[in-house]
């Protein structure tokens, strides 16, 4: 990220908005927390330039996934005040997520309910937050602090509460395919290929009949390094076998991605 940055002659400081909007978003994305958070709050403001309320958001997920307690207003920020219609959900989740790790358990099921009562169910990252609200079911604390680390690029930090979490003898199998998940995320993160093989291989077979996205994410991951690798077969085989999967998470972005891997593979197969 910062080599892509340089080669452009872009510093991380004082970006205009939609710059920052735009390479924040791929440091999110790419597991560049700190760089995020470096675009987000030393962004250019006012002086009559465009305001872009999503970048409340994201600053909002920043934070949170380096544990600032600063996320609690960003997010509550774009929540209660943004008047269009994408990731208000989304918004109320993640504050959710912040009071969850603070211990507030009240706060938590508060802002899940706003999850479930505002906004619209036009991306997929509103309509995991609303079904996630009407379900009731709350996530485990460590495991979403190994995936908030995980997901910001603190490997480290992300592998050391997975190493606490699985010294607990009593690990339910439906906290257990998460765990494992994220496990096998870390691995590939960390360019560890034949170990995130075997954990991806593991989470699909565990968790096929599991609603959730943990393994046709898994299956789409596997196709992905299988076509790093130069295995194109192999990458195809993956690929196809994340559609027919019965997960309601994230399912058209996922679906999507092995569609265009799999015609990518099929092709040079």
């Amino acid at each position: 990220m910062n080599t892509y940055m340089a080669k452009r002659g872009l510093s991380a400081e004082r970006l205009e908005p939609l710059q920052a909007y735009a390479l924040a978003g791929i440091a999110l994305k790419t597991g560049h927390n700190k760089l995020a958070i470096t675009m987000l709050t030393s962004r250019l403001k006012n002086d009559g330039r465009l305001e872009v309320p999503y970048l409340d958001y994201m600053t909002g997920i920043a934070f949170l996934t380096d544990g600032d307690d600063r996320a609690e207003s960003y997010l509550f920020n774009y929540a209660h005040g943004f008047k269009g219609r994408n990731f208000i959900k989304a918004a109320w989740q993640r504050l959710a997520w912040f009071h969850l790790l603070q211990g507030n358990l009240s706060n938590y099921r508060r802002c899940m309910a706003s999850a479930g009562t505002y906004g619209f169910l036009d991306v997929d990252a509103d309509k995991v937050a609303h079904r996630d609200a009407k379900s009731g079911v709350v996530p485990n604390p460590k495991l979403l602090r190994a995936r908030l680390l995980s997901d910001g690029g603190y490997l480290d930090r992300a592998q050391s509460v997975l190493d606490a979490f699985f010294l607990d003898k009593d690990i339910s199998s439906y906290d257990r395919l998460e765990a494992e998940y994220r496990q096998a995320r870390i691995l590939d993160e960390k360019g560890m290929a034949p170990q995130a093989i075997v954990a991806y291989q593991k989470v699909y077979e565990t968790g096929r009949y599991d609603t959730r996205y943990y393994a046709a994410n898994s299956a789409l991951k596997l196709g992905d390094l299988f076509e790093r690798l130069g295995r194109a077969d192999m990458a195809a085989l993956w690929y196809s076998r994340v559609e027919p999967l019965e997960f309601n998470e994230y399912r058209n972005s996922l679906t999507q991605k092995a569609r265009a891997g799999y015609q990518r593979t099929k092709t040079n197969n």
